[in-house]
């Protein structure tokens, strides 16, 4: 299965997007992992990052930014190594660790749409906007700011 998804690295953008889809609907990556790398992403940048702010229209568009931001940095990849670890996916962090940095980047890109839309799906009592609400509602949080 890993070695029809590692083509040449001359390989065009259309053909990366294909082949990093591809290959996460085949793994068939468990929800787990990715609340598990939500997790591992705000040990290692810290829970103030995820503070809802004022500026933003909504909670979810506040984290996608802040979750692109950081694709591509070591902060993120060690995020990842220790979700596969946590979740013993360890063949997905090999297969990781084996792209080329402009395929992990399209990569992780797939890596976090699955995972915002698992931490926003409708379900709002396992929403981490939910969470939040309850965590900083000392400091009156507005709906709009997080969902």
């Amino acid at each position: 299965m890993k070695d029809k998804y590692f083509l040449p690295v001359e390989m065009d953008l259309t053909q990366q997007v294909n082949n990093a889809e591809a290959y996460i609907k085949e793994r068939n990556i468990p929800q787990y992992f990715y609340e598990s790398m939500f997790g591992e992403f705000i040990k290692i940048f810290g829970v103030e990052t995820i503070k809802p702010w004022s500026k933003w229209k909504s909670y979810k568009e506040q984290l996608y930014c802040l979750f692109s931001a950081n694709i591509g940095t070591s902060g993120w990849a060690l995020a990842f190594k220790l979700a596969c670890i946590q979740c013993d996916l360890l063949d997905l962090y090999e297969y990781y660790d084996k792209l080329d940095w402009d395929y992990s980047d399209v990569f992780d890109s797939f890596i976090l749409e699955n995972m915002m839309n698992i931490m926003f799906k409708e379900n709002p009592e396992r929403s981490y906007g939910a969470y939040m609400r309850t965590r900083y509602k000392e400091e009156e949080v507005d709906d709009e700011d997080i969902d």
